[in-house]
């Protein structure tokens, strides 16, 4: 059985905890967005942040946005941004 690398554990993992839409699940997503290197894991936490959509979720988001250099990442906190003002 094949197991995926660090990376691909990490993005299983947001996308997990943006299915699970757990508020509680925001501090620990908000720290992997601010810290983590690669970009597909960050592209996948903002889409967790959206999928749980919490007012800090969005805050924090729209607080990335600038910041944010990988043009996958900025496009994924776009969409999450959308995706929490259109809920």
């Amino acid at each position: 059985m094949l197991r995926p690398k660090r990376r691909g554990f990490l993005r299983n993992l947001a996308v997990a905890l943006g299915n699970a839409r757990d508020p509680q699940t925001v501090p620990t997503l908000l720290t992997c967005l601010h810290h983590e290197e690669e970009p597909l894991v960050r592209a996948h936490v903002a889409w967790a942040l959206g999928q749980v959509g919490t007012p800090l979720a969005l805050k924090s988001l729209e607080e990335a946005l600038p910041q944010e250099r990988d043009p996958a990442v900025v496009d994924e906190i776009r969409s999450a941004i959308q995706f929490i003002q259109s809920g």
